[in-house]
């Protein structure tokens, strides 16, 4: 028996401390008292109560933590149970956002592609045995192709239904098309979530970053859209938090909950690190001043626990698809050639000998950071898995933010728990 690897404990002033398990969630307030017990557990023995609590709490543990967390992580990139499919009809966009990891491409998704694409569903979903697929709808801005995300739903939804596999569908898109008209569509091709991006509660603010190509205003009509839609899909909202707009938040946050008040649409806002490009790097936070800014916020002390693999770049069933039916695993790697994992023509996940096969091994072995030796250390491994795997490839590790203020969520999270209850 020993301490969880995975610990964080926070002393109080009464002699206690206050504990917390970044692999499971738990957190515990032990006065002195339990203290001892938890310093001491092999005096005290495993059959005594205090003690026993603590290993339920997965406070104390036997077993080898990380050899049990990786074989779960790689379990999990490999089960083909839910085969989620981000696809671009187009790269084209009305947008000229100043920090978009874009590069916009004329053309749109044609018909072959589409057939091909379709074909590529039926094929992963039959070797894997998929029980959920998840398409989401992106760009360029997704709107722009609205038949094309029509016909593909139509022979998604189909597909699905004869093969008994369940379907779900969402859309980010830049809300500038997002009119009422379009609750029929998204009715039609059952998409229930639509992410929309916000940076300001007035056009002054969000229109710097959030203009049309030519320069054009998008505030008032992004707001008159999210008032007016009237279709069944949760909005959310997300705010690109950076140095010039983050005073300005909570602002955002209350106009929004107020229209979701006043017309019954659900509405979610998040803030969101805007890392962006090269261009408009001197207005992002570092992440100690965004971890600074967001602790602040109604998410800022959600609670922080293994919840599966950092994203879908290392899962085995996680792809998106450009408009030419280019296979790649990150919204970031669209159009760039080297980041290619396969086409939809030609993917079959059991051979080997597939075009671009070395790149796709690498894709699946990034989900652990086996060669990071301060990441194998670490107790918030579990929450952040070594960070974004695809930056982590590029050379650019980037540890969770939580890690600069470890102290203050603990405390935060015993707070938290005092007003809710036992989680």
């Amino acid at each position: 028996m020993k301490h969880s690897m995975f610990n964080h404990a926070v002393a109080m002033e009464n002699g206690g401390c206050v504990l917390y398990n970044f692999l499971t969630g738990k957190s515990a307030t032990l006065n002195i008292l339990s203290r001892d017990y938890y310093d001491h557990f092999e005096v005290y023995g495993e059959s005594h109560p205090i003690v026993k609590k603590l290993i339920e709490r997965g406070f104390l543990v036997e077993t080898d933590e990380l050899e049990t967390l990786r074989q779960h992580v790689m379990a999990q990139c490999n089960d083909g149970k839910e085969m989620v499919l981000t696809i671009c009809p187009t790269l084209r966009c009305n947008f000229g956002c100043p920090y978009c990891f874009e590069t916009p491409r004329n053309g749109k998704m044609i018909k072959e592609t589409q057939d091909e694409v379709v074909m590529f569903v039926q094929r992963m979903v039959s070797y894997y045995h998929t029980e959920t697929l998840k398409v989401v709808w992106f760009g360029g801005e997704p709107l722009l192709e609205c038949e094309i995300i029509r016909s593909l739903s139509k022979r998604f939804i189909d597909t699905c239904e004869k093969t008994g596999v369940k379907y779900k569908a969402a859309m980010i898109t830049n809300g500038y098309f997002l009119t009422p008209d379009k609750a029929s569509m998204f009715e039609e091709c059952n998409i229930r979530h639509v992410q929309i991006t916000m940076d300001g509660p007035i056009s002054s603010i969000h229109d710097k970053t959030r203009h049309l190509i030519g320069g054009g205003g998008t505030f008032d009509r992004i707001l008159d859209n999210i008032k007016n839609f009237k279709g069944r899909s949760n909005i959310l909202v997300r705010c690109n938090v950076h140095r010039e707009n983050a005073e300005y938040y909570q602002q955002l946050e209350k106009m929004l909950m107020d229209i979701s008040q006043e017309t019954g649409q659900k509405i979610t806002v998040v803030a969101g690190h805007m890392i962006g490009n090269n261009a408009y790097e001197d207005k992002s936070f570092s992440i100690p001043e965004y971890v600074d800014f967001y602790k602040d916020t109604h998410e800022g002390i959600k609670r922080i626990q293994y919840k599966g693999p950092f994203c879908g770049y290392p899962m085995a069933m996680d792809f998106v698809i450009d408009e030419q039916g280019y296979l790649s695993k990150c919204l970031e790697s669209v159009n760039h050639s080297q980041e290619i994992v396969g086409h939809v023509r030609c993917f079959e996940p059991s051979s080997s000998r597939m075009s671009y096969a070395d790149e796709w091994q690498a894709v699946l072995a990034s989900a652990w950071p086996q060669e990071d030796e301060e990441c194998m250390q670490c107790k918030l491994l579990p929450v952040c898995l070594g960070g974004c795997p695809r930056r982590r490839r590029m050379g650019e590790k980037q540890c969770s933010g939580y890690k600069y203020v470890l102290d203050d969520y603990v405390l935060a999270a015993a707070k938290r728990k005092s007003r809710h209850g036992n989680e």
